[in-house]
């Protein structure tokens, strides 16, 4: 599981019989990072570690990972016994999925991608656009709430969520107007809307939301 995410980054634990615990930073490299995040589901390029992320606690339960690429999980690459390591919480090892946050970025992560990307406030602000009819399109921000955004971020396999009002810069259709999400959906187009493709906005109005 990844904990504790701030810009992009995040504490990366594993578990092991039934007890969650961290991973000691010493041999890990963006090759270890870039599989961590493919268990996790992401598979965008770009992914990275971050040394002595810290902020831990409970058992290290691996030390000096080493893994080929081809492991289907952090744990089953080369490491430490369980338990056996030289590390304090100091060196818990963070892992940063995907590419760096800012310069116009974005990350597409199923039938939801984050475009224009920019850093703010600790998180990762972008404009979201969504695959409909296998056409991307934009959402307006009429009704859309921090709610709305919680959902996309998920939706987007990231967390927290803060939505940005009038984003704007997108092209092509707006697909979806008035999103009315509880915050327990798992896919913005779950929430009650005004159906595919029926709006009264213009793209200045296109939502934004920070995820971490």
């Amino acid at each position: 599981r990844l904990t504790a995410c701030s810009g992009g980054c995040c504490r990366l634990e594993v578990n092991h019989n039934g007890q969650w615990g961290t991973v000691c930073d010493d041999g890990f490299g963006d090759d270890e990072a870039a599989l961590a995040c493919r268990q996790l589901g992401d598979n965008r390029a770009g992914s990275r570690m971050k040394q002595r992320f810290g902020g831990g606690s409970g058992p290290i339960w691996i030390d000096d990972v080493s893994c080929s690429g081809q492991e289907p999980g952090i744990t089953l690459c080369r490491h430490t016994p369980f338990g056996s390591h030289n590390c304090g919480h100091h060196e818990d090892v963070g892992v940063c999925c995907g590419p760096a946050c800012g310069a116009g970025s974005s990350y597409t992560h199923g039938d939801i991608r984050m475009v224009g990307c920019r850093q703010s406030g600790g998180a990762c602000c972008c404009r979201v656009e969504v695959n409909h009819n296998n056409r991307w399109g934009t959402v307006c921000d009429d009704g859309f709430t921090d709610r709305g955004a919680q959902v996309a971020c998920r939706q987007a396999g990231r967390s927290g969520g803060r939505q940005v009002q009038r984003f704007g810069g997108g092209s092509g259709p707006i697909w979806l107007d008035n999103v009315f999400c509880s915050g327990r959906e798992s896919n913005l187009a779950h929430c009650p809307t005004n159906g595919w493709g029926r709006h009264n906005c213009r793209h200045y109005e296109d939502i934004g939301v920070c995820c971490s």
